[in-house]
């Protein structure tokens, strides 16, 4: 004949210190009883929920109440009914019910731990979808950066036999220049000289080109200089014709 089980508790239920870290000193109290979860079921651990949540009580409607709130009563009267409520099932479900409850909830802590482990491995998987995607990346620059140099060589041949009138040049240095223009730009003409929301990508072409490079004003020309983060050589006390005559260079030579 099988031996009858002990009944124990299914879960863990912390001490009330535990719960409430602020509680007030409540001289020999014993607040800090915890029990186990699988721990066998003590009538001791009843009796000290039952004094505890009594004299919780007693202590808040105390006209020398050291610190105890309604809220903490409540608490230490939540933790008699959970201990009540693990003595009852214990004792009075059908043979073999806590056990099976304990084992479900281990099962689930498991399948939590599995859950956490399969996340992590999402996360890991992520990253290196991510360094991937930068990789692509990079190489897809570096594919359009290529096309706009091929390009701007047989643009650069062309213009040599048609300068001043020059077709624009690929873009092939990152970011904007936008800062550096206004360096070179007076403070007049820098009002009209807006920053970009997105700087220009590597291998697009200047907006708005006009082809007769002798038309263009040092505005026109800081424009060109902000698209393709490049000066041409020009420093800031360079006259307008020089201005022009380096931006025909940049057009026409390798």
């Amino acid at each position: 004949m099988a031996a009858a089980q002990v009944p124990t508790y299914a879960h863990a239920i912390p001490s009330l210190s535990e719960t409430i870290p602020t509680l007030p000193a409540l001289g020999d109290l014993d607040i800090n009883r915890a029990i186990a979860a699988n721990a066998p079921i003590d009538r001791a651990n009843l009796t000290n929920a039952k004094v505890v949540a009594k004299a919780m009580k007693a202590t808040f409607e105390s006209a020398v109440n050291p610190g105890v709130t309604e809220e903490m009563v409540e608490t230490a009267e939540l933790r008699l009914r959970a201990v009540e409520g693990a003595h009852t099932a214990a004792k009075y479900s059908p043979p073999g019910l806590m056990t099976g409850i304990a084992a479900i909830l281990q099962r689930l802590d498991q399948i939590d731990q599995r859950l956490d482990t399969i996340d992590g491995r999402l996360d890991g998987i992520d990253q290196h979808l991510d360094g991937i995607d930068n990789r692509l990346h990079t190489v897809e620059d570096d594919v359009k950066l290529t096309k706009a140099i091929t390009l701007n060589h047989r643009i650069i041949a062309r213009n040599e036999e048609s300068q001043p009138v020059c077709q624009p040049l690929y873009k092939t240095v990152e970011g904007s220049g936008h800062d550096r223009a206004r360096e070179l730009t007076s403070r007049a003409d820098r009002r009209a000289l807006n920053a970009p929301a997105v700087p220009p990508a590597i291998g697009t072409l200047p907006p708005n080109f006009e082809n007769n490079i002798t038309a263009y004003t040092t505005k026109d020309i800081s424009q060109i200089i902000s698209f393709y983060n490049q000066d041409f050589g020009i420093t800031v006390d360079d006259s307008e014709p020089t201005r022009r005559t380096k931006l025909i260079k940049f057009l026409t030579r390798f």
